[in-house]
């Protein structure tokens, strides 16, 4: 290779969309020394060259590639949130990362449940109740079941009873209990959720009895409408389980 390139080969020769250059090939390889020998020669550093050192769990070269930047890619740091590659993450954030991007992370290190990565974007001033697609990202992660890190956004001040999505009816409690995450239901109520027929109803649907009791533990009376209805949509879409439960807790078939 040192022949080759003191003997004038083209560094960043490969194809025009930058997936098929000598350096994205040794990054996408693995092989370090490799990289730093074409970078020591001029080698350009292209976003499909970090993005697959995150993806292939490269973090040595990414954070080398990281350095050598001059940018810091959205893309890669969406990638490496996504994947939870924390010491890239923190690689990219000592070199500086903008509001936007950083809260961006945090939506996608929550999704994926990555406690870790989300610790560090909260301590690095992500936003706890920043949004995507409609949603909190209190709500994204309490809809994947991601219990610590939906307390971690509790802790940095998530708003636990925010309305979103499309419709405005989503709430964390509401996407978890369709979830059937017994546990991310129990913390929201421990902290506080408000209890409203969309979770309940949610849950009775999907045939969580579980969470159900849960949340009907939390109203005063069993005898409530918000009981009935969960009775009512139980017995719609016949999930037994709920309809026997609600039974046995002397709720009674609206006639």
């Amino acid at each position: 290779m040192h022949y080759l390139l003191d003997n004038g080969a083209d560094v960043n020769s490969g194809l025009d969309d930058g997936f098929d250059d000598p350096l994205y090939a040794a990054a996408n390889q693995g092989c370090e020394g490799i990289v730093r020998i074409l970078r020591s020669h001029g080698a350009d550093i292209t976003l499909s060259a970090i993005l697959t050192s995150v993806l292939g769990e490269h973090d040595q070269i990414a954070q080398f590639l990281l350095k050598e930047s001059i940018h810091t890619h959205r893309g890669a740091f969406s990638a490496a949130s996504f994947e939870g590659r924390e010491k890239v993450v923190r690689s990219m954030l000592e070199q500086g990362v903008d509001a936007e991007i950083l809260d961006a992370g945090l939506v996608i290190a929550s999704k994926s449940g990555h406690e870790k990565v989300v610790q560090l974007l909260l301590n690095n001033a992500a936003d706890a109740n920043t949004k995507a697609s409609k949603r909190t990202v209190l709500q994204w992660a309490s809809r994947g079941g991601h219990e610590e890190v939906s307390r971690l956004l509790l802790d940095s001040g998530a708003d636990i009873n925010a309305h979103g999505g499309w419709s405005l009816d989503d709430t964390a409690l509401k996407l978890a209990s369709r979830g059937g995450f017994e546990k991310v239901v129990l913390l929201l109520l421990e902290r506080g959720a408000e209890v409203g027929g969309n979770a309940v109803v949610a849950a009775s649907k999907q045939g969580h009895a579980k969470v159900v009791q849960l949340l009907l533990d939390r109203v005063a009376d069993t005898d409530s409408e918000m009981s009935a209805l969960a009775l009512s949509v139980a017995m719609d879409y016949g999930k037994e389980n709920v309809v026997q439960l609600l039974l046995s807790m002397g709720i009674e078939i609206c006639q």
